[in-house]
């Protein structure tokens, strides 16, 4: 099997949510490769696992289980301290610090990225970890006897504070701006990896890459191919490319899908003028 068909195999197993699926970040790194071809796959997988074993020595895992506090401390000194990891928020507009493959590579990155790395290694080691989607940034939430804590990855892996989720919240939406109800509910795997590529999609939007960001549905719609609204997306940038009848294909398979969200009648009326551009 190619390395792409390995990817895109692994994408519909974690989608599916199969038994025995790929780790988020294994997913995301399959990402990687269905964008790189000459992408090395197993060397990545081999720096998580390197990863895990180092953090469960830090922690003694073997000897049972670790308090929380000992959790965040493990995660902080082997991923920021040992190995540098950290980054922000779609580093100065770049669509890289989306990829875990280049994240991996420059140890740092979106938050989204970051952070799924440091909920891989927990839960290699078989500790409860669960990623946060607030506005603008992705955190991530240990938890262990019945104790938690919140830490921010790409912030060094430093504790928050009820306040400063507050400040997260406000930096990005304004200074109005308070947390929403739900906003520290645990994000699935599957939303995770599907935040972290709707971020490189807009970077490489920005950057005219429509190309590339084509691309990049084409991952997310393999991880989600009942979802109406990456259809409608994957259709309007194809149209945009002027590949009318890959566009006609997404589109009809976006009405298939999808319920009247107030698109349903301007997307019928594009298909109208594809089909007649085909003649």
């Amino acid at each position: 099997m190619s390395v792409g068909a390995a990817a895109a195999e692994c994408l519909g197993a974690f989608g599916a949510e199969a038994p025995g699926r790929p780790s988020i970040a294994e997913a995301a790194l399959s990402v990687s490769a269905l964008e790189r071809p000459g992408l090395v796959y197993s060397k990545y997988v081999r720096h998580l696992e390197k990863l895990a074993l180092e953090a469960a020595a830090y922690a003694r895992a073997d000897a049972g289980p670790a308090p929380v506090e000992l959790c965040a401390e493990t995660l902080t000194q082997v991923l920021a301290r040992r190995y540098g990891y950290g980054g922000g928020d779609g580093i100065d507009g770049d669509a890289d610090s989306f990829d875990i493959g280049y994240v991996v590579d420059g140890r740092s990155g979106a938050s989204e990225a970051v952070t799924i790395l440091y909920a891989d290694v927990a839960r290699r080691i078989g500790w409860q970890a669960d990623i946060l989607g607030l506005p603008g940034r992705a955190v991530l939430r240990l938890e262990s006897f019945g104790e938690r804590t919140i830490i921010d990855p790409a912030g060094g892996g430093r504790e928050l504070s009820t306040p400063d989720l507050r400040a997260i919240a406000k930096a990005f939406g304004g200074i109005e701006t308070e947390l929403a109800p739900g906003s520290l509910a645990p994000l699935s795997d599957k939303a995770a990896v599907l935040r972290l590529l709707a971020g490189r999609k807009s970077m490489l939007l920005r950057s005219k890459r429509l190309e590339d960001a084509g691309r990049v549905i084409d991952c997310a719609l393999l991880i989600d191919p009942a979802e109406p609204a990456l259809w409608r997306e994957c259709g309007l940038l194809n149209a945009r490319l002027d590949r009318i009848h890959d566009a006609i294909l997404a589109l009809e398979e976006y009405l298939r899908l999808g319920e009247d969200d107030g698109t349903r009648y301007n997307t019928t009326i594009l298909l109208q003028e594809l089909r007649g551009r085909l003649g």
